[in-house]
C-alpha cells in the first residue's frame, strides 16, 4: 500500500488572512447568489433545513450557519475497505493515498494504436492496477463503449461488478441514480455478507457525482447525495470547472465558486444524515484561450488545488485532487506533467490523489504503459515526501569516524550493509550504464512498461469472491436481483 504521512507539514500558497477572504467569498456566494438545484426532494430538504429556496427558479441560498453546522457534523476522515479488508485506507489528516484515473473513453494499445475503450479494458486495467503497489484506491479507469444500448442505463453497475471481481482494493465509483447507489450497496452486502458489515466496512465511495459549473447541480447530484447519506456511503460533490470558461479565469474566483458548490452538497448530505462522510474535491481544469481545448495540467491548476487543500484543512474535511496529463501518449510530456502534478499535490497534503494512472488527453485516453510508468513516478514521489528518521543510528557518527580513520569508502561498513536496502529502487527501468543498456537493445521506458504490463496481465487473476457472490453481483448489475433490507 502506498500510504505516506507528509513530513514537515503541507506546502501552503496563501496566507491565513487570504484564505479567510476566499472562505468569506464562498459564504457570500451561497448566501446571495445561490446554487441551482433541479431536484424536488433536495429542494424540500434544503427548505426544511432553513435554506432559502425559490421553487420557481430552483435557486437555493444557504445561510452561513447551515454551512457551519454541516462542517461540525461531517467527519474529518473517510474509511474505506477493499474486498480484502486488510486493504484499508483512512483518508484525511496528513495521510496521502493514490487513486486510479477514471472515465476515459479511448484506450492506447501497446502497439501504439488507439481504439474505443471496452468492458474488457475495465477488467484488464483493474487487474493491472490491482498489482501496482503504489495505487491504493480503484476507480473505473475507462468508460466502456461496447455496452449494448439496452443496458446503457446500467453501465456503471456493470462496471462496478467487474471492478469488484478484479481487485482487493477499496473503490471510488461513479453512479448516476438513487437506484444505482442502492445497487452498488446491494453488491457490497453480497460481498460483505450482511447489511451491517456493508455499513461498518464501506467498500466504496461515490465521490464522483459531478455538478455542472457554474453553480448548477444536475438532478443526479441530489439523487446520489441523498441516497448515499441514507445508506451511510461516503460521498462528495465535484464541481470541475474550467478556468476561463465555466469558472472565473482568476484562481481565487474559480476556487470560491467550486467550493460553494461542494459545500452546498455537504449541507444536503448532513441534513439527510449528520455524520455521513463527505469528501472535499479540489480538482479543476482550465481552458486554453488560444485553441479552446481543455487543459488538465498547468501551474494555475496546481496552485488552485494547493489552496483548495488549505481550505479542506480549514474545514476539517478530507481532500481530493487530480493529477492528469494533456499528453496523448507515454512520452516526455506525460512524464514531466505527471511528476510535477503528483509531487505538487503530495507536498500540498492532498489526502486522495485521483488520476494517478493515465488520465491523458483531457481525461480521454487510458494507456497500459502509462499506468505502469505512473505507478513508478508515484513510488518515487512518495519516497520524497515521507519523513526521515533522525537518531544516533541514522546520524552514523561512529561510521563517519571509522571511515575517516581507517578507510576511504563506506561500501563495506556494517552501517551500509544495514541500510543500503532502504534506497528506493525502480522496478521498470534498470539503472545500467550505457554499454549494457545499448547491448540489451536500447529499449526505452515505454517499451519496458509495456513488457511489465503484459507480464502482470498474464499473471494477475484475483479470485477474492466465490462463484455464488460473482453470480449475485452480476444479477444485481443486470437489474434482476437485489438485497432486501438495504
Amino acid at each position: 500500500m502506498f500510504l505516506h504521512n507528509l513530513a514537515g507539514g503541507p506546502r501552503e500558497t496563501v496566507s491565513g488572512d487570504d484564505l479567510c477572504k476566499i472562505h468569506e467569498c464562498v459564504l457570500d456566494i451561497l448566501k446571495e447568489v445561490g446554487v441551482y438545484v433541479p431536484h424536488d426532494e433536495a429542494l424540500s430538504l434544503f427548505s426544511d433545513a432553513g435554506a432559502s429556496v425559490d421553487g420557481k427558479t430552483k435557486i437555493v441560498r444557504i445561510q452561513p450557519g447551515l454551512v457551519e453546522g454541516a462542517l461540525k457534523t461531517a467527519p474529518g476522515v473517510i474509511d474505506l475497505y477493499g474486498v480484502d479488508r486488510s486493504n484499508h485506507v483512512t483518508i484525511g489528516g496528513n495521510r496521502i493515498y493514490a487513486q486510479t484515473g477514471a472515465g476515459m473513453i479511448s484506450t492506447r494499445m501497446m502497439d501504439g494504436s488507439y481504439r474505443d475503450s471496452t468492458l474488457k479494458d475495465i477488467i484488464d486495467f483493474t487487474r493491472l492496477q490491482d498489482a501496482l503497489p503504489n495505487i491504493d484506491v480503484m476507480h473505473g479507469l475507462v468508460d466502456p463503449t461496447d455496452i449494448p444500448p439496452v443496458r446503457q442505463d446500467r453501465m456503471f453497475q456493470v462496471v462496478a461488478s467487474k471492478i469488484f471481481q478484479n481487485t482487493g482494493k477499496p473503490c471510488c465509483l461513479q453512479i448516476f441514480s438513487s437506484q444505482g447507489v442502492r445497487d452498488l450497496f446491494d453488491m457490497a452486502v453480497v460481498i460483505r455478507g450482511s447489511v451491517e458489515d456493508a455499513r461498518t466496512y464501506p467498500l466504496f465511495s461515490v465521490h464522483d457525482t459531478n455538478a455542472m459549473p457554474p453553480l448548477r447541480w444536475v438532478p443526479v447530484n441530489g439523487e446520489v447525495i441523498i441516497e448515499a447519506a441514507r445508506l451511510g456511503i461516503p460521498a462528495g460533490l465535484t464541481a470541475w470547472g474550467m478556468m476561463g470558461l465555466t469558472a472565473p479565469a482568476s484562481i481565487p474566483g474559480a476556487l470560491a465558486q467550486k467550493t460553494a458548490t461542494c459545500l452546498s452538497g455537504l449541507v444536503l448530505s448532513q441534513t439527510v444524515n449528520p455524520g455521513t462522510p463527505f469528501l472535499f474535491p479540489v480538482e479543476c481544469g482550465q481552458m486554453d484561450m488560444r485553441t479552446g481545448n481543455v487543459v488538465t495540467a498547468s501551474p494555475e491548476i496546481v496552485k488552485d488545488m494547493i489552496i483548495g487543500a488549505q481550505l479542506a484543512r480549514l474545514y476539517g474535511l478530507p481532500s481530493r485532487g487530480i493529477a492528469a496529463t494533456d499528453s496523448k501518449t507515454p512520452d516526455v510530456q506525460a512524464g514531466y506533467e505527471k511528476a510535477v502534478m503528483l509531487l505538487s499535490l503530495c507536498m500540498a497534503g492532498i489526502n486522495l490523489i485521483h488520476g494517478v494512472t493515465s488520465e491523458m488527453d483531457g481525461m480521454m485516453i487510458a494507456s497500459y504503459e502509462q499506468c505502469v510508468i505512473d505507478n513508478q513516478i508515484m513510488g518515487m514521489v512518495g519516497r520524497i515526501v515521507e519523513g526521515v528518521t533522525v537518531n544516533d543510528e541514522t546520524l552514523a557518527f561512529g561510521e563517519i569516524r571509522e571511515v575517516r580513520s581507517n578507510q576511504d569508502s563506506y561500501l563495506e561498513t556494517a552501517h551500509t550493509m544495514e541500510h543500503f536496502r532502504d534506497f528506493w529502487e525502480p522496478d521498470v527501468y534498470p539503472r545500467k550504464n550505457f554499454a549494457d543498456w545499448h547491448r540489451e537493445g536500447a529499449k526505452d521506458l515505454a517499451y519496458r512498461a509495456g513488457v511489465t504490463s503484459e507480464r502482470i496481465l498474464r499473471e494477475q487473476h484475483p479470485a477474492l469472491l466465490s462463484r455464488g457472490q460473482v453470480d449475485e453481483i452480476e444479477r444485481i448489475a443486470a437489474g434482476s436481483s437485489g438485497i432486501k433490507g438495504s
